[in-house]
């Protein structure tokens, strides 16, 4: 009586996630394990495995980076060193202040309190 010969290991099958991983294609898979693409295929649809010929699939992480909307803000350079001297003071950049500003007025809606054009 002959012995059948397992394929499909468990450590194979580790091999095959990390393949289908780095986007090898079934046949290539096949080739490396010494088996049929068929079979590779057929596996991989069993586990759950997803086969994407030809490009490896990228890692699921966070969405591409999209760039945030600038603003460039001009102001006297009067207003630019006391704003540069109370960020020193609250170890903050003042692009860091300024940007806190703007939020605290904005999320709080005090425009008008801000902008207070009585004085």
């Amino acid at each position: 009586m002959s012995r059948r010969v397992t394929i499909f290991s468990l450590a194979t099958v580790e091999l095959i996630r990390d393949l289908a991983n780095q986007g090898k294609s079934s046949s290539e898979i096949a080739e490396m394990i010494g088996s049929t693409a068929a079979s590779v295929r057929v596996r991989c649809s069993q586990l759950k495995i997803k086969l994407t010929p030809g490009r490896p699939r990228l890692p699921q992480t966070r969405p591409r980076h999209i760039p945030e909307p600038k603003l460039v803000l001009y102001m006297r350079p009067a207003i630019y060193a006391a704003l540069k001297r109370k960020a020193a003071r609250i170890q903050k950049s003042p692009h860091q202040l300024a940007e806190a500003l703007l939020e605290a007025v904005i999320k709080s809606d005090i425009y008008d309190a801000v902008l207070d054009e009585s004085e």
